[in-house]
């Protein structure tokens, strides 16, 4: 049986950290060229790959490490995130491949979003919660819920979402997940 808790803690820290973020304005640009339900399938795959390389170093990471320390890696981790939501401005762009749309907006995605803080955060949830399933299928959903925003924002508008507000409040949670871990840890 599932445990809800990672799944739903997870799903909250990546959705809200990916929203406003360069992947989900890829999302919505690829969104403006591309049929949404091609972009939707892509991005949907795309992210559930991320996130098994992402649980699985975080597991990896869980077994060759003490639990204490990589409790104490974890919250400082969530910190780490939390100001880097704050200060980072930088908007990069991707190339495509351009040979199908499944391959180009696939590609551009993993692209732009492997190391990203999003992925981080799930090798840190990983390592914070000891379950695979659970992480994995949270962060996918995360990710394919805020970027499926950019996909309907893009095709119907084209236009760019407010991230001031949004940046604000994953850093918000990234900060509390990492004070919760840091607390719990010591």
């Amino acid at each position: 049986m599932m445990d809800t808790l990672p799944f739903l803690s997870t799903f909250a820290v990546i959705a809200l950290a990916e929203l406003g973020d360069k992947t989900q304005l890829l999302a919505m640009a690829l969104a403006t060229r591309y049929k949404p339900r091609d972009v939707l399938v892509s991005v949907f795959a795309a992210s559930a790959l991320l996130m098994l390389l992402a649980v699985s170093v975080g597991r990896i990471l869980y077994i060759l490490i003490p639990a204490s320390v990589v409790q104490l890696i974890a919250g400082a981790l969530f910190l780490l995130f939390a100001f880097w939501i704050l200060y980072s401005d930088k908007e990069e762009e991707t190339p495509s491949s351009g040979k199908t749309p499944f391959l180009a907006v696939f590609g551009a995605f993993i692209l732009a979003e492997i190391g990203d803080k999003t992925q981080l955060a799930a090798v840190a949830l990983t390592i914070k919660y000891n379950v695979l399933f659970e992480v994995w299928a949270g962060a996918t959903a995360g990710m394919f819920a805020a970027n499926s925003i950019g996909i309907v924002a893009g095709s119907k508008m084209g236009t760019r979402l407010p991230q001031k507000l949004v940046k604000r409040v994953a850093a918000g949670l990234f900060f509390i997940f990492g004070a919760v871990t840091l607390y719990a840890a010591l």
